[in-house]
């Protein structure tokens, strides 16, 4: 038996090496064909990237393709290439993006074999086309002409479309027969041509691609284009501060102009014609020339619904409704529900009271009848009945669309402030309800949106914002109520019973009851991964009822508390340390009778009872999805203190009883500290104490809270510094002090004399360890920035006489190239060490950073002193290549850029020139630089335009 299974064995080995070898021979030759090699050994890697390139027909090939569009926009690949066309023509004239493309001529010469038999792609001849087409494109006239050229290339294939929809039916005739299974009503002939595209598969694509890039030519929205300009102004004085403009970015600003430019010509121009084609679009759809069943056509409508007018968005509303069966039909079709969210994306009021019409019962039709009506009231109640067809009467139908792939994601941009209540507490009427949302992920997500009531207004504070306390606007009674009975409801989940109900209740109900009421737990929801952010919604309520009901706000912050207090009696907090202290006397029971200890299992670390989470809140705060709902709350609390600030009388709610948790408890504070999540709980605490809604509002809170923080974090500072979280939370403690107004620069100093220089005089072994930690050395960056002037100066003296170390190590050369901008000592030790930091790897940033910031005496001579005596040397090493060439682009940039301005040149922008005038000086180096692996890269970038260089050089 045994060498019977030793020989199976072995076939099965070999049958699976054959299989992988076949495998691995398949894979090779694919890419072999798609590298355009024969698949000899050794042959050359003809592409060396895989990139899109779109094949456009040329002038003659899109002259006939516009004469024949009715037959042509049919056609797959006769299609294909129409929409390549209007795709191209539009990324030319309005946007910055350019997507290589090619004449199909020049894709047959591409794929035409070399004679030579050697496998190679004749190529060379278009890329040298393309190089001279985008030569052309620099020059300013042959722009314009180019740009003169598509549009009118444009405006004719537009203008094709149009002619389309007017034809009359002689016209259409004398031209050509009707194909089988096309239309033809009256005198529409013109109707019947567009019907006739859109319901073909290659035709929709044509009219979907073209009436995309119309519409959305020149129509951003006028906020969008103004928080997009602010944002850019910044940024733009910010790299101002540090650099010059490149090319690369004043090429493509101009273009981002020229393409707004064109895109206003082009709409006040063609206005009338994209209009007239989408108005003979939906007028397919109106007369009845698109049947209702035809899904194909319907992606037309989603386009002109995302990217058309208001006045196009009413039409498609009006037409949804016109050929709705049933409305639960038009949420649930995967075409039009489509349509239906991209029209409450864009036009939202109508489309939200045309759903809430539709999809929801009335309060009329939902009570019952009145006996003393007579015959009237039957008539109005059998109407009334009659106009629930097709609605959501129950919570079952409910349950089911939020369930639906294609009806979940409505429902959800359904929900509005219209409709919330009617949904949460007209429908969603009992505990298996939620329980039923809770269970699924598209039930989270709804019942999440249901709970978020109100809005925030959008001058929020930016630091609030971070701190999940956002400017609340002027929030109505009706919201507060609304805010105050949903949060009563989450706390205190009552409702219908669980099974049919009877007389008296048995064990198996009152078991399901209670069941119920724990799976209900906020505290088992804010530990779930999907469930958390319901809770947060939940938490985020309470500044909503603060704002007008103040007592009932504070009862149900109090039966909050005593949610979290109940878990931790029973299953969390509390109980557990109790089950942890009874295991570790178990085991030191086990350890004095002489049996092993127990490894492994949930209790393997060394832990004591005082560490281990005595409530609730530190369970939260441990968690990884809890510390999230932890956060929440406490932002939510703080919310209503705020809210609640400027009324008289008012009592704020105290957020004492959860912080006390958190920092009453040194150990337990210790142990949040050293936790990932932890840390994410001190760190949003700390957001909240220096956030300026806070600190205005309720300052008392604000101060006692960082005091707290202070506290804890300095009696494990040097741990928390060399962790990777906890490095995160002392870096948020240097810029949270350095906005004090008072004394801004007091902690960044403490810092540095207690945590950063050693207690003996002029010992920097304590910096050199902070500066080559991973983590470590974020907080120095930190601090470097919050330090005052004499401080700087004093950190730079010490670092000075270890630059060359920190240089070159992996983490240190970072701090060194902070500090080269500053500090004239440090760039004397590094202008010093150039030929030699050249070399070594990973100190090309720092020196592109100490050229950058050298005036014009200090760049000449480190130019003709170091860099050009030690050209060669330099060149030719695997680092120093990659130096040499970064500072020869930078000088090109410099010079193109000084002489399109007329602006004088300086050392830094003839570098390059110096370089290449020392190259052809001496005899032989220019040669031996091309042969070497890494010089004649020098040697490319020198006689090439400045164009960005890759570096993998780590």
């Amino acid at each position: 038996m045994g060498h019977i299974k030793e020989f199976v064995d072995r076939r099965v080995q070999e049958t699976q090496k054959k299989t992988f070898d076949d495998r691995k021979k398949r894979a090779g030759q694919e890419k072999d064909k798609r590298r355009g090699t024969t698949g000899a050994p050794g042959a050359a890697r003809k592409v060396t990237s895989s990139q899109n390139v779109r094949i456009i027909p040329n002038e003659s090939e899109a002259k006939g393709l516009i004469d024949q569009l009715y037959q042509t926009c049919r056609v797959p690949s006769a299609s294909d290439s129409i929409c390549n066309l209007i795709r191209h023509l539009t990324e030319r004239l309005f946007t910055t993006k350019d997507t290589p493309t090619t004449t199909s001529q020049e894709a047959l010469e591409y794929l035409k074999p070399n004679p030579s038999g050697d496998g190679k792609i004749a190529a060379a001849a278009t890329s040298a086309k393309k190089r001279a087409r985008e030569a052309v494109r620099e020059d300013g006239e042959t722009v314009a002409a180019q740009r003169a050229q598509m549009l009118k290339r444009l405006k004719k294939l537009v203008a094709a479309f149009v002619s389309l929809g007017q034809e009359t039916v002689d016209e259409q005739a004398e031209k050509e027969e009707l194909q089988d299974g096309e239309v033809l009503l009256g005198d529409d002939a013109g109707a019947n041509r567009i019907a006739n595209i859109i319901i073909d598969e290659s035709g929709n694509r044509v009219m979907c691609t073209l009436l995309r890039c119309l519409l959305s030519a020149g129509s951003a929205d006028e906020e969008d284009v103004v928080a997009t300009e602010a944002a850019t102004e910044e940024e733009g004085e910010e790299k101002k501060r540090r650099t010059e403009i490149s090319r690369v970015d004043m090429t493509k600003k101009r273009k981002e102009e020229e393409g707004k430019k064109a895109a206003a010509e082009f709409s006040a121009l063609m206005q009338e014609d994209i209009q007239g084609l989408v108005q003979m679009v939906l007028y397919c759809f109106d007369c009845g020339a698109i049947a209702k069943d035809q899904n194909t056509a319907i992606r037309v409508l989603a386009v002109i619904a995302d990217h058309g007018s208001d006045e196009n968005r009413k039409v498609i509303l009006k037409l949804i409704r016109k050929n709705a069966e049933s409305p639960i039909d038009v949420i649930t079709d995967k075409h039009v529900s489509n349509v239906v969210l991209k029209l409450l994306e864009k036009y939202r009021t109508k489309t939200v009271a045309w759903l809430n019409s539709q999809l929801l019962v009335s309060k009329a039709a939902a009570s019952p009848v009145s006996k003393k009506g007579g015959k009237k009231a039957a008539a109005v109640a059998e109407e009334e009945e009659t106009s629930t067809v097709g609605k959501i009467t129950n919570a079952k139908e409910l349950l089911d669309l939020i369930d639906n792939p294609m009806a979940g994601n409505l429902l959800q941009s359904w929900v509005d402030d219209s409709n919330r209540e009617e949904l949460f507490f007209g429908l969603l009427d009992s505990r298996a309800h939620l329980l039923t949302l809770l269970a699924s992920k598209r039930g989270n997500r709804f019942l999440t949106r249901i709970l978020s009531v109100g809005s925030t207004t959008s001058g929020a504070d930016s630091e609030g914002a971070e701190a999940g306390i956002p400017a609340f606007g002027d929030i109505t009674t009706e919201t507060s109520n609304l805010a105050q009975r949903m949060l009563h409801r989450m706390l205190y989940p009552g409702g219908t019973a669980v099974v049919a109900s009877t007389e008296t209740e048995d064990e198996e109900t009152i078991a399901a009851n209670v069941a119920m009421t724990k799976k209900l737990n906020l505290v088992r929801m804010s530990m779930d991964k999907q469930s958390n952010y319901v809770a947060q919604k939940v938490f985020g309520l309470i500044p909503y009822v603060a704002k007008h009901q103040e007592k009932e706000a504070m009862a149900l912050y109090k039966r909050l508390q005593e949610i979290f207090d109940e878990h931790d009696a029973t299953e969390g907090g509390r109980a557990a340390a109790e089950r942890h202290a009874a295991f570790t006397a178990r085991q030191e029971e086990r350890r004095l009778k002489g049996y092993s200890q127990h490894v492994g299992g949930y209790h393997n670390r060394p832990a004591t009872l005082a560490t281990r989470p005595t409530h609730a809140i530190n369970e939260l705060a441990l968690s990884t999805v809890g510390c999230h709902s932890v956060n929440a709350l406490v932002s939510a609390i703080v919310g209503a203190n705020i809210v609640v600030a400027d009324t008289k009388g008012s009592r704020p709610l105290d957020v004492n009883p959860i912080l006390d948790h958190i920092f009453k408890q040194p150990a337990m504070t210790q142990a949040l500290l050293a936790d990932k999540s932890g840390s994410l709980v001190i760190r949003h605490l700390l957001k909240i104490a220096t956030a300026t809604s806070v600190t205005a509002a309720v300052p008392a809170l604000a101060t006692a809270l960082l005091k707290s923080i202070d506290h804890s974090a300095e009696q494990a500072m040097h741990t928390l510094m060399f962790d990777a979280s906890g490095n995160l939370l002392v870096q948020d403690l240097l810029l949270a002090h350095s906005k004090n107004v008072t004394d801004p620069h007091r902690y960044s100093l403490m810092f540095l004399q207690k945590h950063i220089i050693s207690t003996n005089s002029g010992d920097a072994s304590g910096l050199m360890n902070v500066a080559r930690n991973p983590y470590a050395s974020h907080v120095l960056f930190t601090l470097l920035d919050v330090l005052p002037a004499k401080a700087h100066m004093e950190l730079c003296k010490l670092v000075k006489p270890h630059v060359e170390l920190l240089t070159v190590h992996l983490n240190g050369r970072f701090v060194v190239e902070k500090l080269v901008a500053s500090s004239a000592d440090i760039r004397e030790v590094l202008v010093r060490c150039f030929a030699k930091l050249a070399k070594e790897k990973g100190t090309q940033h720092v020196l592109l950073t100490l050229w950058d910031a050298l005036d014009e005496r200090a760049a000449k001579d480190l130019l003709h002193n170091t860099l050009l005596p030690a050209v060669k040397d330099l060149s030719c090493n695997a680092s120093g290549s990659i130096v040499v060439q970064k500072m020869i682009q930078d000088s090109q940039q410099r010079h193109e850029q000084a002489t399109r301005n007329n602006l004088p040149t300086n050392v830094k922008a003839t570098m390059c020139l110096s370089v290449e005038r020392y190259l052809n000086k001496i005899d032989g180096l220019k040669a031996t630089l091309l042969k070497d692996f890494f010089g004649k890269f020098v040697v490319q970038v020198l006689t090439s335009s400045a164009q960005p260089i890759e570096s993998s050089d780590e």
